[in-house]
């Protein structure tokens, strides 16, 4: 079976109050960048209002791209300055690790506190939680690897609520 790239092609609707047409956002994935500032010009560019930013990959310190308060800085300075709205992060780096495996549960659980993080620091509301690749645990609810990624995504949850994050998966 032919899988579509679901990434490539995907695009967020900021939704508006009142009488006024939705505003279209982007996922920064389909413009071919991760964590960069200039994904929000290039939004802007393309007619876009937001952009869905990814929290970047972990460096050799367990350190999110996205935890880094430079960049936090560089992207609040670019969201006043081109008007994109950051309207949620993706995490999508949670999909190169097993959510079920203990060796790197705490993986994905570091990438997902971080990614949390770096939505308050944003003042961005949303986070979405993928489970592609590596991270994908099937569709069977009685199975252990199910019920343990449901496992890591209430411990999530927990986290998110008291930072005031909706977490989407």
């Amino acid at each position: 079976m032919k899988r579509i790239n679901l990434l490539a092609i995907s695009i967020i609707l900021i939704t508006t109050a009142g009488n006024s047409a939705p505003k279209i956002a982007i996922m920064e994935t389909a413009l071919g960048n991760r964590a960069k500032v200039e994904s929000l010009a290039q939004a802007k560019e393309a007619g876009y209002a937001g952009v869905q930013l990814h929290t970047g990959e972990l460096d050799e310190a367990g350190v999110l791209t996205m935890a880094e308060p430079a960049l936090i800085a560089a992207l609040v300075e670019a969201r006043e300055k081109t008007g994109i709205e950051i309207v949620s992060l993706c995490a999508g780096s949670m999909n190169k690790f097993s959510s079920w495996d203990p060796e790197t549960r705490g993986v994905s659980l570091s990438i997902g506190k971080q990614s949390i993080d770096a939505c308050v620091a944003l003042d961005t509301p949303m986070l979405l939680i993928p489970f592609f690749g590596k991270g994908w645990f099937g569709n069977d609810t009685r199975d252990e690897k199910f019920m343990a990624a449901v496992g890591l995504v209430k411990e999530l949850s927990l986290y998110a609520e008291q930072k005031g994050v909706t977490l989407g998966i």
